[in-house]
């Protein structure tokens, strides 16, 4: 039984993917702060202090607060997604040894029949020489498709890994530069809390930079879904091959078995 695990069955990441876009597409939610306009600012710049520097500390806190939240979503979509691959690799070994069981059952029954038909020493042999070759190429067929099968998980799983530690990677970088915004922000309110038109300008232009770099690292970052299908071609190839070589073995023992009854009334 083949692999079932390919982008079209089980979608790498789909939920995480979402989860950026969301903070990448949605100004509100990193821009939450820019709701006091220049002209707000610039009518109230002689006043004590400017309507962004008083909101600063509450929407910044919201800020925070929203990706905390999709940091939190990101790890549950990442244990749903090896959650729902585990259960999937489950159910494929499950029914292999379901298969495995109803092909040894089919075989036992073939090699018993005939068996049966044999009526003297030279053809029991031939039975019995027959039924070990088989047995052996079906041994042989049965570990080496367990070995790729296994080999491809682990690539799968080592994929995977890398690629939850880029975008781990690229999410704390992301946080770092809106915490320095902020933290810049706020020393500068300090400062000087009437100059909220140029602290406002500079504190946008960091987000901007921010929310840029983000998006152009997750973009760019296309490692499992050209990797994937490479892994899934080489586990594939191997199984052919796999097969090329037991079918090869199953014809070597049925030849060897009617060499040795040729002669024989079986």
């Amino acid at each position: 039984m083949r692999q079932i695990f390919s982008r079209s069955n089980f979608t790498i990441a789909t939920g995480i993917i979402l989860l950026f876009a969301v903070i990448i597409l949605s100004p509100k939610n990193i821009y939450a702060i820019e709701v006091t306009t220049t002209k707000q600012e610039s009518s109230t710049a002689n006043s004590k202090t400017s309507p962004f520097c008083t909101n600063l500390a509450t929407e910044s806190a919201k800020v925070k607060a929203n990706l905390s939240e999709l940091s939190n979503k990101l790890t549950a979509a990442w244990t749903q997604q090896s959650t729902t691959k585990t259960t999937d690799w489950q159910k494929v070994d499950q029914q292999v040894s379901a298969n495995r069981a109803a092909a040894d059952t089919k075989l036992t029954d073939s090699l018993a029949k005939l068996t049966e038909k044999a009526t003297n020493d030279t053809q029991k042999q031939a039975i019995t020489d027959y039924a070990d070759a088989i047995n052996a190429a079906l041994a042989t067929r049965r570990n080496d498709i367990d070995t790729a099968r296994t080999t491809f998980r682990s690539a799968v799983d080592g994929l995977l890994t890398t690629r939850q530690n880029t975008v781990l990677t690229q999410l704390n970088n992301f946080q770092s530069s809106v915490d320095t915004a902020i933290a810049t922000a706020t020393d500068a309110c300090i400062s000087d809390p009437t100059s909220g038109v140029a602290v406002h300008k500079a504190y946008q232009d960091s987000l901007a930079t921010a929310r840029t770099t983000f998006q152009s690292n997750r973009l760019s970052d296309d490692k499992v879904k050209t990797e994937l299908p490479q892994l899934t071609a080489v586990r594939d190839a191997s199984f052919k091959a796999i097969d090329v070589t037991f079918q090869a073995n199953m014809n070597a023992a049925k030849t060897a078995l009617q060499t040795a009854l040729k002669n024989t009334s079986i």
